[in-house]
């Protein structure tokens, strides 16, 4: 198709570029001592340092209010016509048809602006223009959209007997471990549960749960952590996590009764603090905190290695209640619920 009017086309300008037959130079030139020169009125914009008007001649072509210059250019370079009174002046068109290549159209794309899913799509390009039969599809270009965020549910997690670790790093996380709150993971050769002072608890924690190189657990008490609420963590640490952690069921019912603590009850290599609301020596508590050897219920020291009062062993629950899976587990383990008669009391 004839080009009639230059406004909107690139071209490209080779290295070593030559115009007709004869002097076989590329000059950047506003003035020639030797002969008169063309110019038009064009606008463009080009692919090196500024230039002015475009004044052809013979075999010259000018850019600007540049000095004469008869060497070849060295590097190629493109050329786009913006506008001007004179692109669609005719003899300018053939000087550019005969003189100059048409640049192969290209277009840049930030892939991130597209909407897509997550995952791994392939993307091609089909080129459309008004009055013309759409272009076949180029190849294909591989593009991952990584999950912006992953979150991990509220409750308890245990970890698996043998951990993993491709990389080290640490993540911000909000969990408690044995009876502490801690607000950071630290994976480097151990397996590091830290807590940072904030405003509201400024204490520094540092646990060190878990050793890589020789894959041991400094107690299994560590193996457990709680998350109190739903977290938005990297698609990296969710990964990682949970290869390395399963979540445990929501929770237990602990039946409505009377429980009493087991002959030879000792607490010994555990970890909690669970909120129960149950009746003891006649005082109503809402809690049990067990740490190893130690028990508290509410604020009130129960046992150390024995108990304070042999009262404390039973405790009594007015409703059913919902506790962790481990709380339940080691409070059916430990206590045992008395019947009569007339059932359960």
């Amino acid at each position: 198709m004839a080009i009639t009017d230059l406004k909107g086309m690139t071209v490209t300008i080779p290295a070593g570029w030559t115009a007709t037959a004869g002097y076989g130079k590329f000059a950047v030139d506003v003035t020639n001592s030797s002969g008169s020169w063309s110019e038009f009125d064009v606008g463009y914009n080009i692919s090196a340092d500024g230039f002015g008007d475009i004044v052809s001649q013979e075999n010259y072509v000018a850019f600007g209010d540049y000095s004469y210059w008869s060497y070849p250019s060295t590097t190629s370079f493109d050329l786009t016509f913006t506008g001007g009174t004179d692109t669609t002046n005719a003899n300018l068109i053939a000087w550019v048809e005969a003189n100059m290549e048409k640049a192969t159209p290209t277009a840049t794309f930030d892939l991130t602006t597209l909407d897509l899913p997550e995952g791994t799509h392939t993307i091609s390009v089909i080129g459309k223009a008004e009055g013309y039969k759409a272009s076949a599809a180029s190849a294909g270009v591989s593009y991952t959209v990584e999950p912006s965020g992953v979150t991990l549910a509220a409750g308890t997690y245990v970890a698996n007997d043998v951990l993993t670790k491709d990389t080290n790093f640490d993540f911000d996380l909000n969990y408690s471990a044995l009876i502490f709150k801690y607000n950071n993971i630290i994976i480097s050769d151990e397996l590091i549960y830290k807590h940072y002072p904030t405003d509201t608890d400024n204490v520094e924690r540092t646990g060190i749960a878990y050793n890589f190189l020789d894959s041991t657990w400094t107690a299994d008490i560590y193996k457990t952590i709680v998350l109190e609420t739903d977290q938005e963590v990297s698609a990296e640490f969710a990964t990682w996590f949970n290869a390395n952690f399963t979540k445990q069921p929501d929770g237990v019912t602990l039946a409505a009764g009377t429980y009493v603590a087991n002959t030879g009850f000792f607490p010994s290599g555990v970890s909690f603090d669970e909120n129960l609301n149950f009746t003891s020596n006649g005082i109503n508590f809402n809690s049990i905190a067990v740490s190893d050897n130690y028990m508290t219920y509410g604020n009130t020291d129960v046992f150390e290695y024995s108990w304070y009062n042999t009262a404390y062993k039973t405790i009594t629950l007015e409703t059913d209640q919902t506790v962790s899976p481990e709380f339940g587990e080691w409070f059916n383990s430990n206590f045992t619920k008395q019947t009569h008669s007339g059932g359960a009391y």
